[in-house]
């Protein structure tokens, strides 16, 4: 008598397209889970304006990029290039310790301010114009009334 034949498994194979992932669904998924979230900003905000009622985030601007006459002083964006690994370190351990993101975010939005605001006082260069040093002065270029670097603030958004 010959032996039974041996039962194979046969397996069906499913083929997935990338084209087939509902992305949107996952994301849905993933944002009910992750909820609520939190962002930061860094910056001049509308409640901040000159005596004369111009917006310090106006004049900011203009001294950042520069306009007319007025050679660039790029203060935020240096800031940014030179701090913003350590502000990313600073992300991680304060989570680390503390487990509250909206502390952890509140603690680098003030240090990310102040740092701003020490890019103000100390910037250099370029130099004013020998006019501008006798109007207000000061040899500071953006240093007048000090308004600018003491508007440099943050906000937590979401939650």
């Amino acid at each position: 008598m010959a032996p039974a034949p041996k039962r194979v498994k046969v397996r069906k194979l499913i083929t997935l397209k990338t084209s087939d992932i509902k992305l949107d669904k996952i994301k849905k998924q993933l944002n009910k889970q992750l909820k609520p979230t939190l962002g930061l900003g860094v910056g001049f905000f509308d409640t901040a304006t000159y005596p004369n009622g111009k917006k310090v985030a106006q004049v900011a601007h203009d001294n950042e990029y520069g306009f007319g006459k007025v050679l660039p002083r790029p203060f935020f964006r240096t800031t940014i290039d030179e701090k913003s690994k350590e502000w990313g370190a600073l992300i991680a351990s304060e989570q680390v310790k503390n487990k509250d993101m909206f502390k952890t975010l509140n603690v680098v939005g003030t240090i990310a301010s102040n740092d701003i605001a020490d890019s103000i006082i100390n910037l250099s260069s370029p130099a004013n114009a020998e006019s501008t040093i006798q109007k207000k002065g000061s040899s500071n270029p953006l240093v007048d009334s000090t308004l600018m670097s003491r508007s440099v603030t943050h906000e937590i958004t979401g939650g």
